[in-house]
């Protein structure tokens, strides 16, 4: 279509510094204090399952964060199932134009990169995603969430959201 930039054939890559990195750490710190305060706000004082504030900032707030990650059984599933190079459409809602028209193979490696960027050992998250699905507790899914912070801040520096990387 004249006239009409396609924005999937650019990309803006934001220099990351140290003080982007922690605005970008008190930001989460922010959305999961505010999912905190949601779940008190809507708690119901007598389910004695509600979860703990430790719970929702640690695990429901990363949600599938994990799967986005090397190693991960829906990676090795996309790839089986031939779908690396399959373009995510533009315009999906909630996503940023980071992931919007992108293959997940170049999702998968931008991934990679934050993970190497954050000096993260692919080895010892490959171990901690093992740990869990050998138990799945939410301890073992906490600590995996926490490991791999510095990678999911660095991503959220570059301009991703929450929803890209968890959804």
């Amino acid at each position: 279509m004249e006239g009409k930039i396609d924005q999937t054939q650019y990309t803006i890559e934001r220099r990351i510094t140290p003080k982007l990195l922690e605005t970008t750490r008190e930001i989460i710190e922010g959305e999961q204090q505010s999912l905190v305060a949601h779940a008190k706000e809507h708690e119901d004082p007598n389910d004695f399952l509600r979860p703990s504030e430790e719970i929702l900032k640690w695990d429901e707030y990363f949600n599938n964060w994990h799967d986005y990650l090397p190693g991960s059984y829906l990676r090795s599933k996309t790839e089986e199932l031939g779908l690396l190079d399959h373009r995510n459409p533009i315009g999906y809602p909630g996503h940023t134009n980071l992931i919007a028209g992108k293959t997940q193979r170049e999702i998968d490696e931008a991934i990679n990169k934050a993970v190497d960027e954050a000096g993260l050992d692919r080895a010892k998250i490959k171990e901690l995603m093992e740990s869990i699905e050998e138990r799945n507790t939410e301890g073992r899914r906490i600590a995996f969430n926490k490991y791999t912070f510095p990678a999911f801040v660095r991503l959220r520096a570059k301009g991703y959201n929450q929803y890209d990387l968890t959804a």
